[in-house]
């Protein structure tokens, strides 16, 4: 009789592990990391658009240097630069929630920083491949 009731049992709870998992907790930190990631992209992409659009007229001229030009693309993007400021910030404040608020958004801003130079190269990169009439360099053209 106890074989027969282990059994049961051991068959109830084999069939009772067939079920579908409990759904997914979503975790806060993939969701800010998922909205800085977009937050950058957009920053990138507001820097590339502009970059790629600047009027050339004025770099024939003489008038505008390609690095000069890039600096303003930078500041023209600057609430996309913000809105990036902010995701990390949020980032950071839920992988080092004791950590104070100051140092939070003074380590926000100094990644933004960090980019912010590539975002700046690329655009003179973008400005000056279109001056002397190429494409823009691609990890294709390198091979």
């Amino acid at each position: 009789m106890n074989r027969k009731l282990l059994g049961a049992v051991a068959l109830t709870l084999a069939l009772a592990a067939c079920g579908k998992p409990p759904p997914r907790a979503d975790v806060p930190g993939q969701d800010a990391r998922a909205a800085m990631d977009k937050a950058a992209a957009v920053y990138a992409e507001c820097v590339d658009t502009a970059a790629n659009s600047i009027d050339l007229a004025q770099f024939k001229s003489g008038d505008m240097q390609a690095g000069t030009a890039a600096s303003q693309i930078i500041k023209g993007c600057a609430d996309a630069r913000t809105a990036l400021i902010a995701k990390v910030y949020d980032v950071r404040r839920i992988g080092y929630p004791k950590e104070e608020e100051r140092v939070s958004h003074s380590v926000a801003e100094q990644s933004v920083d960090a980019i912010e130079g590539e975002l700046r190269e690329r655009a003179v990169v973008a400005i000056v491949s279109r001056q002397v009439g190429s494409a823009a360099p691609t990890a294709e053209k390198a091979k």
